[in-house]
């Protein structure tokens, strides 16, 4: 949870040092996570085994378990305290989210970027049918939803979502269960 003016605070499992806190033991009280500890965090997300901050500034900052990319840090390397999202620097985000292994954020303008996993077409780049980017580990924007503002984004385990300044709701990804909510096809990338 991000608390205001004093950075982030953490608990439970970390297995895959997701908390942030410099090693993998589970924590039952909160801890401030110490590489954030006197940044002003405006948005925090967590997802399986990975966890993301966003500083006032707009800056990203992303910990734990790196396979598949969704640190977002251009290499599948874990890490057990947070590191900036060097790609992203200069670019001011304002929210994030976090599946299972993939991650989200909007920037100032109301771009979408994408990162990690993308087996079931969840980062929104139109390749995981042809297999040609079944992952990666730099943010990349989605530019079918450059033309209507996102305001918001969410993932679920395998699919995304964002919302739009209009109010419009895009969906892709994994469409099981029809989470996607279109009634069509399983899945949408």
């Amino acid at each position: 949870a991000a608390r205001a003016g004093l950075g982030v605070a953490v608990l439970g499992e970390n297995a895959h040092s997701q908390l942030g806190l410099g090693d993998a033991r589970p924590r039952a009280d909160p801890r401030s996570v110490q590489g954030l500890a006197w940044e002003e965090v405006v948005a925090v997300a967590c997802g399986r085994a990975h966890s993301l901050a966003v500083r006032r500034a707009g800056d990203v900052y992303a910990w734990g378990h790196g396979r598949l990319g969704r640190l977002g840090t251009g290499t599948m390397q874990s890490l057990d305290q947070p590191s900036l999202v060097v790609a992203l620097h200069g670019v001011k985000i304002t929210a994030v989210a976090c599946g299972a292994a993939h991650s989200l954020c909007i920037d100032a303008a109301g771009g979408v970027w994408a990162w990690g996993d993308n087996r079931h077409g969840q980062l929104g780049i139109g390749e995981a049918e042809t297999g040609r980017s079944l992952c990666t580990a730099n943010p990349r924007s989605i530019e079918g939803l450059r033309t209507d503002p996102a305001s918001r984004v969410a993932c679920g385990d395998y699919h995304s979502l964002a919302v739009t300044s209009s109010g419009s709701v895009f969906t892709w990804g994994g469409g099981s269960f029809g989470v996607l909510g279109t009634g069509d096809a399983p899945r949408r990338g």
